[in-house]
């Protein structure tokens, strides 16, 4: 979309198809070390895996993890069912196990990386497409994809609808509006905070509707596609526990949001968490500061928008502080950024742009570092195996008859 690309730093990038090979020859893998040790590393999967196997045995949500109460009859209250669903399937064919509860969060995962690279491809090209895939399946943020609920899925709904939404503003295409509206809606029926992007999609839309770049009949079959999830997820998550219920539980939820969150988990997670996360601001940084490299162009300023909608939301909303679901979006950007940071041949880099760079550089040997010792501690220290010896440890030390929760 951009004939500068092709130029200075990009042109590197796109001198013939071996460097391609290479780097799907490393992204290939690096997806099989994925796969293999996706059992190999510990958590606390009743969260995750109970009303899936209960409806895998029984056919009922209720999370075997708290019988009896209401709140729970019909399994976690936001998790979204579809997800759930995908893991009892899982169980059908290949069984109960713990590689079997984590594949259908490692697939959204991959449906990520490939929606990732179709957004950065339609924004600047296979190349940087690939370029920016890349990037997302090698950070270290993708290894929430095991273990962390919805949030993979939630990536390629929202990537998928920024997509989708490109091609309707490029190629004014109404189908494609009908797309996003199914692609964004289906994401709150993984888990409900996928409102989150739900309402500023629509809003742009609206916007542009009012504005004149789109036409009447594309709003209205992105409201047809967002309506056929939305009956999905009413099916799914509201039907069963009945209306009152289920906006109680809202109230509920709500209530907890103001008390706990509101921005103080992406605090935790930055500063106070795992260690080495501060690193990943750096890309969020320099996609947030460098609008003026792409504002010409109308998906481009599109996806910065939505980027910026998505933020804010889960910034102030989300009680995990987990980033998964932007990142699909910031590097499909990130990708047409760098080369023009780096600038044309002939011409002096600025010094910030240079040092900027560096510290992608930085941040990209970090996540190489991350995924080798990952790969190293689940062959060669086998930290299941210790985990269950730890519970059964703690679990002679617990008197005949209580109950516990740890």
């Amino acid at each position: 979309m951009d004939c500068d690309l092709k130029m200075g730093f990009a042109g590197v990038l796109t001198e013939g198809n071996k460097w391609r090979r290479v780097l799907l020859a490393v992204m290939f893998v690096v997806s099989l070390t994925h796969l293999v040790t996706l059992d190999r590393v510990p958590w606390v999967e009743p969260w995750f895996v109970g009303s899936a196997y209960n409806f895998h045995q029984n056919g009922s949500f209720a999370d075997p993890m708290f019988p009896g109460l209401v709140a729970f009859e019909h399994g976690s209250f936001g998790q979204g069912k579809l997800r759930l669903l995908l893991q009892a399937s899982s169980f059908d064919v290949l069984g109960f196990g713990l590689f079997q509860s984590r594949l259908p969060m490692l697939l959204g995962g991959f449906l990520a990386v490939f929606a990732c690279y179709k957004l950065a491809a339609y924004l600047w090209g296979r190349s940087l497409g690939l370029c920016s895939a890349a990037l997302f399946l090698l950070a270290p943020i993708f290894f929430e994809a095991h273990t962390s609920g919805s949030h993979s899925w939630l990536a390629a709904c929202f990537t998928l609808a920024a997509y989708f939404t490109g091609r309707l503003l490029q190629e004014g295409r109404a189908r494609f509006a009908g797309y996003a509206g199914l692609a964004v809606g289906l994401s709150v029926s993984f888990h409900m905070t996928g409102i989150l992007a739900v309402v500023p999609l629509s809003v742009i839309l609206l916007w542009y509707l009012v504005r004149g770049r789109i036409e009447r009949v594309d709003f209205a079959l992105y409201l047809a596609g967002g309506g056929i999830s939305f009956a999905l997820w009413f099916c799914l998550d509201v039907v069963p526990v009945g209306i009152d219920a289920y906006l109680a539980g809202v109230f509920d939820r709500s209530d907890v949001v103001k008390a706990g969150y509101l921005g103080s988990r992406w605090v935790s997670y930055f500063i106070a968490g795992r260690r080495g996360a501060f690193l990943e601001l750096a890309p969020f940084v320099l996609v947030l500061t460098s609008y003026p490299l792409y504002r010409e162009d109308k998906v481009q300023r599109f996806t910065f928008v939505y980027i910026l909608g998505l933020l804010s939301g889960y910034a102030v909303l989300s009680g995990s502080g987990s980033t998964i679901t932007v990142w699909p979006l910031m590097l499909a950007l990130l990708a047409g950024i760098i080369p023009r940071m780096l600038g044309h041949r002939g011409t002096q880099t600025p010094l910030w742009r240079v040092l900027s760079v560096c510290g992608l550089l930085l941040f990209l040997a970090y996540s190489s570092a991350v995924q080798c010792k990952r790969v190293y501690t689940a062959f060669y220290v086998e930290p299941v195996k210790e985990y269950y010896d730890l519970c059964e440890r703690i679990t002679a030390c617990i008197p005949p008859g209580a109950t516990v929760m740890a």
